[in-house]
């Protein structure tokens, strides 16, 4: 198991061919700063997903995290990226 103070993540690799494989253009391509970006706000994510599973799973008086206290979470999750994209998409404009 990791320590807390160790930093863990996404190899930029990975995200920058996630991020790749849905450019409609051959010819598109990634700063390392936006491949860095997407890879903090992924950990981000998964931090928070991490934290409320476990805040779930304790209101159930449980003393582990499975996948359905995840799947509880879930829509909070989807609401929360989807408002959040829609913010700054309005400060684009």
């Amino acid at each position: 198991m990791a320590e807390k103070n160790e930093d863990i993540g996404f190899k930029k690799d990975t995200i920058s061919k996630l991020l790749s494989s849905f450019f409609k253009e051959d010819k598109t391509r990634l700063s390392g700063d936006a491949v860095l970006l997407v890879a903090e706000m992924l950990k981000v994510f998964v931090r928070e997903a991490a934290v409320r599973s476990q805040k779930q799973a304790a209101s159930e008086d449980c003393d582990q995290v499975d996948i359905e206290h995840f799947e509880k979470i879930l829509p909070q999750l989807a609401g929360s990226v989807d408002s959040q994209s829609r913010r700054f998409g309005e400060a684009l404009e």
